[in-house]
């Protein structure tokens, strides 16, 4: 049985980046989408730096955790596109 090489699909450098890059922008709506929803949690009274403050743990949390979810990201990208 021989096996026909053209057809076997090799990942590349452009299709890395274009997993990245739709990574990238699904995590910024996911951490947009945290971030409002601390907005619409809470009546907002005085100014956006005194809601920052009542509100700091959880953002550090949401910036926390983008941070290693795009950290995963990369790895999985290296391990799925060696070569590239």
């Amino acid at each position: 049985m021989q096996v026909d090489l053209q057809h076997i699909l090799v990942p590349t450098a452009q299709d890395r980046d274009r997993y990245l890059a739709c990574v990238r922008q699904l995590l910024g709506i996911r951490l947009a989408e945290k971030i409002a929803s601390l907005h619409s949690s809470s009546v907002v009274h005085g100014t956006e730096w005194s809601w920052q403050q009542r509100h700091q743990t959880q953002l550090d949390n949401a910036y926390q955790e983008h941070a290693w979810l795009w950290s995963q990201a990369q790895e999985i990208a290296q391990r799925s596109f060696p070569d590239a």
